[in-house]
């Protein structure tokens, strides 16, 4: 069985997929560095690595990478704000500044990562939507240098998970800063792009639920659109179930129950939209599934309690 190092193993897919250098990594690196990794005589920084990866559409082995004590310190702090956020647990202004003492100075990649989520804080804690939306477009640029936020989607072929990121959270602000003819616009591009030949199964089971998500609920409340987003909810349903996905496995149930009981289907959709609300719970999603049902209680004339509130699941889930 062959083995291959973190840079062959690079070189490897990309010449596969039939990807230059030079579209590879515009924006973050130079052709000779790539050329140095591919041939193993350059150690990478393991968000060079990263970065270079999920534009090639794949997963990162950083399980090859070669990392120093800091840097790995670094990698789990990236770790532990992504999980909390995953969760809707903005609260990560400590871990955002161990993350910036964990070494004397960041690269640019890792500066990326820094003020991307520096920003999601901000916004979260004070509602700063314009300058989240202007700051977004400042730290895109980063790795993107020509982006301009008029051409809603960057012009180039490859685009790394931190950047498609970035894009998801642009289009959301646009969109719930009442631009939202360009939001969906975005976000309709997004999806577009889990469409390419190139990313591997696992990266577009990870995308589009996420960008599905946002569709679903983006459509104006007319009963046509009612039924379009049940069918969005339907295809993110099945990738979530299909690649287990667990972060957006219980949005998506919900929104099939949501729209279920919209369209007429009462009990069916109760009893969807309580099972998603018990995985919300039981991923830490508390405050958001409690909020969920401050909005479907009076809608519906429902009377289900809020998570602090319930005895035992079963007697009300029955």
């Amino acid at each position: 069985m062959q083995v291959y190092k973190i840079g062959a193993l690079l070189r490897l897919i990309r010449t596969e997929k039939k990807i230059s250098q030079s579209a590879l990594c515009r924006g973050i690196c130079s052709v000779q560095m790539v050329s140095l990794i591919e041939k193993e005589r350059r150690v990478a920084h393991w968000k060079l690595v990263d970065l270079l990866y999920s534009r090639l559409g794949e997963d990162t082995p950083f399980e090859l990478a070669a990392m120093t004590k800091s840097q790995f310190e670094r990698y789990n702090i990236e770790f532990e704000i992504n999980s909390l956020v995953a969760i809707g647990n903005a609260d990560i202004k400590k871990l955002l500044e161990k993350y910036a003492a964990a070494e004397t100075k960041m690269t640019k990649w890792e500066q990326q990562f820094f003020q991307f989520y520096s920003i999601v804080y901000e916004n979260r804690a004070f509602s700063k939507k314009q300058w989240a939306l202007d700051e977004l477009t400042k730290t895109l640029k980063m790795t993107i240098p020509d982006y301009e936020l008029s051409d809603l989607l960057p012009k180039q072929k490859l685009l790394s998970s931190m950047e498609l990121i970035i894009l998801n959270n642009i289009s959301r602000l646009l969109y719930m800063l009442g631009n939202k003819k360009d939001g969906l616009a975005l976000m309709e591009k997004l999806y577009g792009y889990t469409k390419h030949s190139w990313l591997s199964v696992q990266v577009r089971a990870r995308l589009r639920p996420v960008f599905l998500f946002n569709l679903a609920n983006w459509l104006d409340e007319k009963p046509e659109d009612w039924k379009a987003s049940l069918k969005k909810s339907e295809e993110a349903f099945e990738i979530c179930l299909k690649h287990g996905n667990l972060a957006y496995f219980p949005h998506h149930l919900f929104i099939k129950g949501y729209y279920s009981a919209k369209l007429g289907n009462i009990q069916h959709g109760k009893k969807m939209m309580i099972d998603a609300l018990t995985c919300m719970w039981a991923i830490g999603k508390d405050a958001f599934a409690n909020r969920i049902i401050d909005k479907i209680n009076p809608e519906f004339n429902f009377d289900i309690p809020h998570y602090e509130k319930i005895p035992l699941l079963d007697e009300w889930k029955a």
